[in-house]
């Protein structure tokens, strides 16, 4: 199935960013914030105790908690674009209990997703979540405020 076709017919704990690599990143009390106004806890941890390999992070809608896997993300770069990622999740949620639909428009999945995330996603996930993991992959570049923005607008 082609990205155009598709989208025609989808933490870091406190202590360990709030410290110094937080205020050199602009927008993350904003995005830390957001999460909390939205009910959204967050921690970080390696996974491969969790028997969870490979992956930089998760969120857990039922329990309405991001995990950053330290193990795995292991710069500050990664653990930013990882909470970025699942902080989307968590505002999916929040449009829908169910995480079935995106929060932006399939006109901006299509105007904005790249064609590389858009083949990663094909392959590793299954066909169900592929809208919503297309959008929390195009949207973990954004900065931190405009995901808190989303979080915001999504859950409040």
């Amino acid at each position: 199935m082609s990205f155009k076709s598709f989208i025609a017919t989808t933490l870091v704990a406190a202590t360990s960013i709030i410290g110094t690599a937080a205020q050199a990143q602009p927008g993350a009390q904003a995005l830390f914030n957001a999460l909390d106004n939205a009910g959204v806890s967050y921690s970080s941890g390696e996974c491969a105790s969790h028997r969870i390999t490979g992956t930089y992070g998760f969120y857990v809608p039922a329990e309405n908690h991001i995990h950053i896997c330290s193990d795995v993300a292991t710069t500050d770069e990664q653990q930013w674009e990882t909470l970025r990622h699942e902080s989307v999740h968590a505002a999916q949620r929040c449009v829908h209990p169910s995480m079935a639909f995106t929060v932006n428009s399939s006109q901006y999945l299509l105007a904005n997703g790249s064609q590389s995330h858009w083949s990663f996603i094909q392959e590793a996930y299954e066909q169900e979540d592929w809208a919503i993991e297309l959008e929390a992959f195009t949207l973990m570049s954004a900065s931190n405020g405009e995901i808190a923005d989303l979080v915001n607008a999504a859950c409040n």
